[in-house]
């Protein structure tokens, strides 16, 4: 967490994780792409959004088991593949 702030003002820094960010950013459009071309996403679900979004839910669990030692990351994971399964499914009329 005290990394992700100094990045605020270390251009250096900020640049490393968007470099990381980047990359798995690309790796998550790209499949849902793929998932769109093959009928498994549904084609309204906007890739960068989409991705975008996945990554927060990743970034929110990374800063909750920080501050909250007790927190079920399992129950957490669970919770957003239900939602994510839910938002990318296509619609029975698609």
């Amino acid at each position: 967490m005290q990394a992700w702030a100094a990045a605020v003002t270390h251009p250096a820094l900020a640049g490393f994780y968007l470099q990381g960010f980047e990359g798995l950013r690309g790796t998550l459009v790209a499949a849902i792409e793929r998932g769109r071309r093959d009928g498994h996403v549904d084609p309204a679900v906007e890739p960068d959004g989409a991705a975008r979004a996945v990554i927060g839910l990743l970034q929110g669990l990374v800063l909750q088991l920080v501050v909250d030692t007790g927190a079920d990351a399992n129950a957490y994971g669970e919770v957003c593949v239900r939602m994510l399964e839910r938002y990318v499914r296509p619609s029975r009329g698609a």
